[in-house]
């Protein structure tokens, strides 16, 4: 009873302390938190910065993480000190806040809501089974979970990952790491509550964190749209997210891109609550929101520059909620605490991506073929040229105009006018609306002349953030046809919606019962189908393959990488009598850069092709399976 009176006591007290003096104290005991780590962990990263300098190998990502985190804390350090000396500035309270009044919703909002959640749930769920692919076994055994490795004596042992790789890995800058970091606790968690052992892994764990997130994403979208009081995109949007093969494909994947959608969606409700309002609560919402963002994905930075620079100028225009200069103090200060916890976070992924750009980084930037591809996924999540025009799954707009001209002239056209017509009638709308919607746009635009001029290569995938903000812009094309005051336009322009709806869940069906049911690289399905070749063989057999991906399935797996490796795996199999399997993907990849090796297993007096299966976006992610021809 004592304790507890004194913890009222406490509590009471504290309550009536100055924020000014609680927010010093609280920025006080974390400068010197930062100053005392920085002096206890001086003696290691000298040592450490030092073995980097002289070493002639890459360093890893724990030594990046000594070197660079200790200069993070000191630019936190600075940025907290200069909070920490200005707090009277920026905490002052503004008295014209308004109340905080909680958005009534209404029992339709909860019904479509709903609504929109069993159909997301129905349309990603099927693909939490489908085999992994490169990048996504790529993050599974480098950031998140581990891989099964040779030792010394070339006995295969598990090697999980290390948690310096999970948060500071970045040789290869694919690792996106806030997702990592949550994935790795959910896989962690779920087969310790199933009882698996910590060398297996499980891929509907490994996905459920993006399935989750990218749910949440269309839920953002939805209500932030119906609180503006535009209901009719609201529900569009949310159905035309639900159903677009692109976002499908991305939203169920052991990567990062359904964090994206969902923290990009909460930085801009977030930011237009807070300029709404002016409360604290959303300025400080909009900065975790922020950091998520970009912990996530580092080139959300291409988003958010264009974005805060509107947000300001709605701040000094007078669209927030008291004086100006107190709510241009509150977005900084807000932005500098979120800086001060990102910067140790991220810089020591800046060199590490440094040396992938000069030496690993595949050249080549965006052509119009790649603009005119680009396009396609937007429009219905595929190419707009074959990528194979004998694959049963290739699916292009050339295929489409050859087949439908008119249905797929309608499609792209009608898609076109509606998005530019919705991001015109967001102006009209909402003025935050249209800024955010412009800062996606433009991000994407400014990644891709970045790459042409620097001639990077550009995945199609690294502007996947635009893709919401495109659907809004349909959506809002599409309520558009329904805001005039005549009863019969109003008519004709809910018949126009409606058919365009049907138009395109029509248009898009077969690609999104493709993306659906079929692996976007069949690892799984080719390594369980060799498995079932060597069980049925008389003979003993070898199994090989031409990628580590392959063995992520089937550890025992051997990699050939070379000619003479595969002549020496040849021989041994007559001479011992045994059956030869090959399993190689990557093919044009290993034609060009090892034409030897390339040569040999696609000779028809050598080999013969078992079994072609076909993968997704790209040729080289078929597998293909070869039986070495009996002498």
């Amino acid at each position: 009873m004592e304790i507890h009176k004194s913890l009222r006591d406490l509590i009471s007290k504290a309550r009536q302390l100055s924020p000014a003096l609680i927010t010093r104290l609280v920025l006080g005991v974390l400068l010197l938190w930062i100053l005392v780590h920085l002096i206890a962990s001086f003696g290691a990263f000298q040592e450490t910065r030092e073995v980097i300098a002289q070493s002639k190998k890459s360093p890893k990502p724990e030594q990046f993480a000594t070197v660079y985190t200790w200069y993070g804390l000191i630019a936190s350090f600075g940025i907290l000190s200069l909070l920490f000396g200005t707090v009277p500035v920026w905490l002052k309270r503004s008295h014209s806040e308004r109340p905080v009044t909680r958005p009534s919703l209404g029992p339709v909002y909860w019904g479509v809501l709903v609504v929109i959640t069993a159909l997301s749930l129905f349309q990603r769920v099927p693909r939490l089974d489908l085999s992994l692919y490169g990048d996504e076994i790529y993050s599974t055994s480098h950031f998140i979970h581990g891989e099964y490795r040779p030792d010394k004596e070339g006995v295969l042992k598990f090697r999980p990952v290390k948690w310096t790789d999970t948060v500071w890995g970045y040789r290869r800058p694919n690792n996106h790491t806030f997702f990592s970091v949550v994935s790795r606790l959910v896989h962690e968690a779920g087969k310790s509550l199933l009882g698996e052992s910590p060398e297996s892994y499980n891929v509907t764990l490994l996905r459920l964190p993006s399935l989750i997130t990218s749910i949440l994403s269309i839920l953002v979208i939805f209500t932030g749209l119906w609180l503006l009081g535009l209901r009719v995109a609201a529900v569009l949007a949310g159905l035309l997210l639900t159903f677009h093969p692109w976002h499908i494909t991305y939203s169920v994947e052991v990567r990062g891109y359904a964090f994206i959608f969902l923290f990009s969606a909460l930085v801009c409700l977030t930011a237009f609550r807070a300029i709404q309002t002016g409360r604290w609560r959303w300025w400080i919402s909009f900065a975790a929101a922020e950091f998520a963002l970009l912990f996530t994905y580092p080139a959300a930075l291409y988003i958010l520059a264009p974005l805060s620079l509107f947000i300001l100028i709605m701040i000094v225009r007078g669209k927030s909620d008291g004086p100006a200069k107190d709510q241009v103090a509150r977005f900084f200060a807000v932005n500098l605490c979120m800086s001060a916890a990102i910067i140790p976070l991220m810089l020591p992924c800046l060199p590490q991506l440094k040396i992938y750009l000069e030496h690993f980084a595949p050249k080549g930037g965006p052509d119009q073929e790649w603009i005119l591809n680009c396009s396609g996924y937007f429009l219905s999540g595929e190419t707009w040229f074959d990528w194979d025009a004998t694959s049963p799954v290739c699916q292009s707009f050339t295929d489409h105009f050859s087949e439908h001209p008119v249905l797929t002239t309608l499609f792209v056209s009608a898609t076109a006018l509606l998005s530019a017509a919705g991001l015109v009638y967001a102006f009209r709308k909402s003025r935050f609306l249209a800024a955010a919607l412009i800062s996606f746009i433009a991000a994407a635009v400014i990644s891709v002349i970045y790459a042409s001029a620097t001639d990077a290569y550009l995945f199609i995938w690294y502007v996947i953030y635009s893709l919401p903000a495109l659907l809004i812009c349909l959506a809002l094309g599409l309520q558009f046809l329904t805001s005039a005051r005549a009863k019969r336009l109003q008519q004709l322009g809910f018949a126009m919606l409606g058919a365009y709806t049907l138009l395109f869940l029509v248009f898009t069906h077969q690609q999104r019962t493709i993306v659906k049911t079929h692996s976007k690289e069949p690892v799984k399905e080719t390594v369980a189908l060799m498995d079932q070749l060597a069980a049925q063989s008389p003979e003993e057999t070898i199994l090989s393959s031409s990628h580590a991906n392959l063995p992520y399935y089937n550890k025992d797996l051997s990699v050939v990488t070379s000619r003479e490796e595969l002549e020496a795996l040849m021989t041994s199999a007559r001479q011992n009598n045994k059956e030869l399997l090959l399993a190689y993907n990557y093919l044009s990849l290993i034609q060009s850069a090892k034409p030897d090796l390339f040569r040999l297993f696609t000779d028809p007096n050598e080999f013969e092709i078992v079994k072609h299966l076909y993968g997704l976006e790209y040729a080289h992610r078929d597998c293909v399976i070869y039986r070495m021809i009996p002498e």
